[in-house]
């Protein structure tokens, strides 16, 4: 598994509006790193991992433990399967505190998706995240 780590932001943005069934956001993260266009309401930042990956990881805030954030994150789950085809992996980590984790993978020859979740108690708030990282071989 890939380490990578969880951006924090003082920037609180609730998404509000939906997405249509199609690529978008998908593709606006595909082309961030040549573009530097963020998905609609999002903070995106690029990384580079120990591992040689290189990607991008973008983020939504929403309020705590919300039904829009369960909805939010399985519809950007929905894009990113729709849209690309690969391996599927579900995780779920145990973390140290009353915050929770949820994380889904797809695996593509063109490289790796990353749909997480994360509650932040603390902060009242849950992140949910698209990342996309490819080999930087």
């Amino acid at each position: 598994m890939l380490p990578y780590v969880l951006l924090s932001s003082s920037l609180v943005t609730y998404c509000q509006e939906g997405f249509a069934e199609d690529c978008h956001q998908v593709e606006e993260i595909e082309n961030y790193v040549t573009l530097d266009v963020a998905p609609k309401g999002s903070l995106c930042r690029r990384y580079a991992s120990l591992q040689s990956y290189v990607g991008v990881s973008c983020f939504w805030v929403h309020p705590f433990r919300s039904t829009d954030a369960d909805q939010f994150f399985e519809r950007i789950w929905a894009q990113v399967t729709n849209c690309r085809q690969g391996e599927l992996f579900w995780e779920q980590k145990n973390v140290n505190h009353p915050d929770s984790y949820h994380q889904r993978k797809l695996v593509t020859e063109n490289g790796t998706y990353r749909v997480s979740k994360k509650d932040k108690g603390l902060e009242k708030r849950t992140l949910i995240f698209l990342s996309f990282g490819q080999s930087g071989s």
